[in-house]
């Protein structure tokens, strides 16, 4: 018999645990890349079920606009809203959406996309989906400065996983050190650090990165302030001295979340509810046994 192996972070990972998962998180890359297929779960809300419904239905009397509305309601759903289904999504060699009893393959997806749909005038709800649909395998996914400026502002639970949340699509030689006990400020300032070292940026990008990502991680004006004023300033200055020189001042002046280390991390996955990991790995393990 087959053994069929499913790996669910918030059930695989001990959240609690530093050690633990700085070291799962550094193996995400692995995992997804060398996965079979991922699989994107929509929830079982009725609407999300009718629209899978209609949006793999072969009916001749299902129309255009009928599909578009039924792609449009699943797109729209908060888990693309969410950082961590980035690499997931980006690394997977195959994608499957399920909701309810109801599956879509993402490739179908990405094919109406292209050739099909029709992109509203407010297409803002779509926004976060639809990059992820049309997003090539190119070589900026390798650098750590694209990947913070386009995905940053996707949502997670912990602004270190800002950054840690897309490293395993940043090239292996290229990526920070994942430490979870480390502060909010050590962390972002290790990525910058480490996008000035490892990339040739233009200058004006250089700030706009160093100003998304500080924005994103939740800097106070103050803090976003001292950014912008020490990115701007004499490029002749080494950067670890303008990078130590800048660790000192936030701290100086920043709320004690971020300079606080050893907090209690939020979860890698998951909407964030007790059920859903036992409902999915139900529904999981009926579609092995082809239930």
């Amino acid at each position: 018999m087959t053994r069929t192996l499913r790996w669910i972070d918030e059930i695989c990972i001990d959240q609690s645990n530093f050690a633990e998962k700085n070291e799962q998180v550094r193996m995400m890359s692995d995992i997804y890349r060398n996965c079979e297929h991922v699989i994107v779960w929509l929830g079982c809300e009725t609407d999300m079920i009718d629209s899978a419904a209609t949006f793999v239905s072969t009916e001749s009397t299902c129309t255009q606009e009928e599909k578009e509305s039924a792609m449009t309601s699943m797109l729209t759903h908060r888990y693309f809203e969410r950082l961590w289904i980035v690499q997931e999504l980006l690394l997977a060699p195959e994608i499957h959406v399920l909701t309810g009893p109801n599956w879509v393959t993402w490739s179908d997806l990405q094919y109406y996309w292209d050739n099909y749909f029709t992109v509203p005038d407010d297409w803002s709800s779509l926004q976060s989906a639809t990059e992820l649909l049309s997003d090539e395998k190119s070589y900026y996914h390798h650098r750590l400065d694209w990947l913070s400026f386009k995905y940053s502002g996707q949502g997670c639970m912990n602004e270190r996983d800002k950054i840690y949340g897309l490293l395993g699509l940043v090239q292996e030689e290229n990526r920070i050190e994942v430490d979870y006990a480390k502060s909010i400020i050590d962390v972002y300032l290790d990525a910058m650090l480490a996008i000035f070292t490892h990339h040739e940026t233009i200058h004006h990008f250089f700030q706009g990165v160093c100003s998304s990502l500080a924005q994103n991680m939740g800097f106070t004006p103050d803090m976003l302030k001292l950014v912008q004023s020490n990115v701007a300033c004499n490029r002749s200055i080494s950067p670890a001295d303008r990078w130590a020189t800048l660790r000192k001042r936030l701290k100086d002046i920043a709320p004690a979340r971020f300079t606080r280390k050893g907090v209690a991390v939020g979860t890698v996955g998951g909407p964030g509810t007790s059920w859903w990991p036992k409902y999915l790995y139900s529904r999981f393990s009926r579609w092995a046994k082809g239930v």
